[in-house]
């Protein structure tokens, strides 16, 4: 069955591409599993004892200064 198969032709564009609440449902899913390895991984690096606070905090910390980093850089393109 075609997504959106019931939504007439005369509908706006945006209200066509609306996700479908099957495809929202997957993306939380997956973005769940995503969290959960995400996890696992730092609690395996600080071990069963470990602070995993401490080691998300730090994980996110340079996630963002890579980024930003990257934002820089981007940026610097457009700059004469």
């Amino acid at each position: 069955m075609p997504v959106n198969q019931n939504i007439p032709e005369t509908a706006s564009l945006a209200v066509k591409r609306q996700p479908s609440v099957r495809g929202v449902m997957a993306w939380m899913d997956l973005m769940t599993t995503c969290e959960q390895l995400l996890l696992a991984r730092l609690r395996h690096q600080v071990g069963p004892d470990g602070d995993l606070e401490a080691a998300y905090r730090a994980w996110n910390a340079r996630r963002m200064q890579r980024r930003d980093l990257e934002r820089r850089r981007c940026g610097a393109e457009y700059v004469d």
